[in-house]
């Protein structure tokens, strides 16, 4: 068996789910009916078909997330490259649950919420998680937190009546995913080298990854040095300055040939 001599992946960003948060919280299967899936799902298709068609592969791996909506998009994806590249071409399926976005916390919901609404505690601890750890460079804050005080007051104190338990700071996902794609590099090393590798994950994921790239190949060419704790941060600047936005483009190409850079694992475990 020949292996592949390249690392890179396609990031598929799973379609939009139904909005009901009561129902089914972060976890909803998908919305077929929104005019967006739709033309999410042919763009994905037509660069995976593309691809395909020029590395001459015969199989594709897909790698999703644990949530729902990205193993319901992995297996939409398969279907719609079967009409397109006939029977040929062959599927597998790989759940990661170290792909996962951040972990939001429990909800509380007020009396009036219905489903489609927009809930207003995910948009405002949105807004406060991005501000701790772009702004205050707290790594610790966890999302929804109301952020107890040492004078026994409390930070956030409008994040009461939305959250019961708060979620994840930012580096819990950032050193999982990061797990995540050393296991997976090290699978794409014994891979046949017609198999095609599609990951279908979340926003975060993939600018977690973006980032991780991008400072992985600063390392290995020695035009970046970090001190203590500072490659979170500079994850997030180098995805901020070079990459746009996933919804925007509804997949993108990785290269994780560098991910594996010791020297970027030792950083990280800093």
């Amino acid at each position: 068996m020949e292996g592949r001599n390249d690392k890179k992946v396609i990031f598929a960003g799973h379609l939009e789910e139904h909005n009901d948060l009561k129902r089914w919280e972060r976890d909803a299967p998908l919305d077929m009916d929104m005019s967006d899936n739709k033309e999410a799902i042919n763009k994905i298709v037509d660069a995976i078909t593309q691809q395909i068609k020029k590395s001459n592969r015969k199989a594709v791996l897909f790698i999703s997330s644990s949530k729902l909506r990205s193993q319901q998009t992995s297996e939409l994806i398969a279907k719609e490259l079967k009409h397109s590249l006939g029977d040929d071409i062959k599927f597998r399926f790989n759940i990661e649950s170290d792909l996962d976005g951040n972990d939001q916390g429990q909800f509380i919901f007020p009396d009036e919420y219905v489903a489609g609404q927009v809930f207003e505690g995910l948009k405002l601890a949105g807004k406060i998680y991005l501000n701790e750890f772009s702004e205050n460079k707290n790594l610790n804050y966890r999302f929804g937190d109301p952020f107890l005080l040492e004078n026994g007051e409390y930070k956030y104190p409008e994040l009461l009546k939305f959250f019961s338990k708060s979620g994840e700071n930012y580096k819990e996902p950032l050193i999982r995913i990061f797990n995540s794609v050393l296991n997976m590099s090290r699978k794409a090393e014994k891979l046949e080298k017609n198999t095609e590798i599609v990951i279908v994950a979340h926003g975060l994921t993939y600018h977690i990854l973006q980032g991780m790239t991008i400072v992985a190949d600063d390392v290995l060419k020695e035009k970046s040095t970090f001190q203590k704790g500072e490659l979170p941060f500079k994850i997030w600047d180098e995805y901020l300055k070079r990459t746009v936005e996933l919804k925007d483009t509804a997949y993108g190409f990785i290269d994780i040939s560098n991910l594996g850079n010791p020297e970027l694992i030792k950083i990280l475990q800093e």
